[in-house]
Order: C-alpha cells, then structure tokens, then sequence
C-alpha cells in the first residue's frame, strides 16, 4: 500500500530494522577478519591441547570449515 500511494510513489523509504541491520551486517564484514583470525587461533589451541593430553580426534580442515 504504501508504494502505491501517491504521496510515497518517488519517496519510499527503508523501514528502521532493515536500516539497522544493514549497519550490523556492514560492521560484521568490517571486523570479519579479526574474527576468522581469532576463529583459527583457537582452533589451533584446542588442536594442540588435545595433542598435548595424547587426545585422538579426526579433524580435517575442509573447505566447508574454512
């Protein structure tokens, strides 16, 4: 209804939430890789813990968790 009204035809404007996150989303890829290099660094601390404790495990990084 309202882009079909006459008043809003050439003015449409984006509601709040889509406006907030948008701005979300934008920070998100902005500190994107501060958290994948935090991701990797604890992987690799839980990877070497449970070497050290002589822990098997069969992990591989895969392209699906990189």
């Amino acid at each position: 209804m309202r882009q079909r009204s006459r008043p809003y035809l050439f003015s449409n404007s984006l509601a709040p939430a889509i406006v907030a996150a948008s701005i979300k989303v934008l920070e998100m890829v902005e500190a994107g890789a501060e958290l994948r290099d935090r991701l990797w660094a604890n992987a690799r601390q839980f990877r070497e813990q449970m070497s050290a404790r002589d822990l098997r495990w069969q992990a591989r990084i895969t392209p699906s968790s990189r």
